[in-house]
């Protein structure tokens, strides 16, 4: 089986949120099928240090800048731009990935190569798949990966992003003509077809594999931390995540760093503005940013916070938490769509309060209360977020598209 696998976010076995979950379902497809990787993403990362990772795995990978160099852009500018998708019913962020560069390589790709299935990573992924004619005929082969559809019935400040987040709701509703679409969790899924968005979905849990010795890049005797740190991880420029960190700041660091003035908070993601790193520096949290892996210092905390009051994603960094031995606190919507139960595998808390009172239960836990909690989580993952499956799932969603119609 010829599979090809489009993603806006280059696959990362060190990286965050969608990069971990392309490069796991690239991991999964390399057990069962000859797989080639195409990089949709409008600002690609040159360096890509990943790389190589891939072709461990068997992975043939096809960056853009193999099919033209050229912008990503649609060549209509600003405003203009705006108003041509707004035209179209599409969201101003879909015209990042509507390149003609793209477009072309994907027609000389399929046509060329004759793939079986095609997956795209991410509903803009599949945009030209969505809108082109001449691609129109492998919808029937293409499954979307869309684990955050509803990320646009949260986010809504000003009355632009409202207007772009439901020309974004309209564009997946297009992918009804996709084969087949697959999602992180059980509650996307039942959002997805009571929405109609597809009739044929299949659940892919995230899943977290700690990188071997090939991709490890950091050692714990290089982090210089305080021996009683608390952690916040996180791509910062995913809007959920700064507000987030901000909420922590301004509201339950004040009342837990008064309950344990000797405690600290370490700061680690890429992406974050120079405004949230001052903020969070002048609140007394270790800011670090962009770190080379965070497994280490996982590892050396006495606990992990999500915060989250708004978003939907991949949930992986509380995969890792667990799975590196760090218990979790985390607001109920951090932890949505994982079979979590709370004060066994991890605690809950949706208050200030309840979670500056849910950090300093876990400093306060003794050893065997803290093997029991370690041992839960660990086996949370094995029963529910192995390898085994994505690769099931992903042989699921590709053996709907044999009954989806033509």
């Amino acid at each position: 089986m010829k599979i090809l696998f489009i993603t806006s976010q280059p696959p990362s076995a060190t990286g965050s949120g969608g990069e971990l979950r392309s490069f796991y379902f690239l991991r999964a497809m390399a057990q069962f099928a000859d797989v080639h990787c195409v990089f949709s993403s409008p600002s690609p990362d040159a360096s890509f240090s990943d790389i190589e990772s891939l072709a461990v795995l068997g992975v043939s990978a096809i960056s853009r800048e193999e099919f033209g160099p050229g912008s990503a852009r649609l060549t209509r500018g600003g405003r203009l731009n705006e108003i041509y998708s707004l035209l179209r019913r599409e969201p101003w962020s879909v015209a990042d990935y509507a390149s003609e560069q793209l477009r072309t390589a994907l027609h000389s790709l399929v046509d060329k190569l004759e793939f079986d299935v095609i997956i795209a990573r991410h509903t803009t992924s599949a945009y030209w798949f969505l809108r082109d004619k001449g691609l129109a005929a492998y919808l029937p082969r293409l499954i979307v990966d869309v684990d955050d559809v509803k990320v646009g019935r949260e986010i809504s400040q000003s009355p632009r992003v409202r207007l772009d987040r439901w020309m974004e709701f309209l564009f997946h509703r297009r992918l009804a003509k996709a084969g087949a679409v697959t999602t992180a969790s059980d509650d996307d899924k039942v959002y997805i077809e009571r929405l109609a968005i597809s009739d044929h979905c299949v659940v892919v849990p995230n899943i977290y594999i700690p990188p071997d010795e090939h991709f490890s890049r950091h050692g714990v005797n290089e982090l210089n931390l305080s021996e009683k740190y608390i952690l916040f991880c996180g791509q910062m420029s995913y809007g959920p995540n700064e507000e987030g960190l901000r909420y922590f700041i301004n509201d339950i660091w004040p009342i837990l760093s008064g309950m344990d003035p000797d405690l600290q908070c370490l700061v680690i993601g890429r992406g974050g503005s120079e405004a949230l790193a001052a903020a969070a520096r002048e609140a007394g949290l270790d800011y670090r940013g962009e770190v080379a892996s965070t497994a280490p210092y996982y590892s050396a905390a006495r606990a992990a916070i999500v915060p989250l009051l708004s978003g939907f994603g991949t949930r992986i960094k509380i995969l890792e938490s667990l799975y590196c031995g760090t218990p979790v606190v985390s607001t109920s919507k951090g932890a949505e769509g994982l079979a979590v139960s709370n004060d066994r595998d991890i605690l809950l808390a949706d208050t200030a309060g309840e979670f500056s009172a849910a950090v300093i239960k876990i400093l306060q836990m003794t050893p065997d209360q803290l093997t029991t909690r370690i041992a839960n989580g660990r086996e949370l993952i094995t029963r529910h977020y192995s390898e085994d499956a994505v690769v099931n799932g992903l042989r699921e969603a590709i053996h709907l598209l044999d009954r989806s119609p033509s």
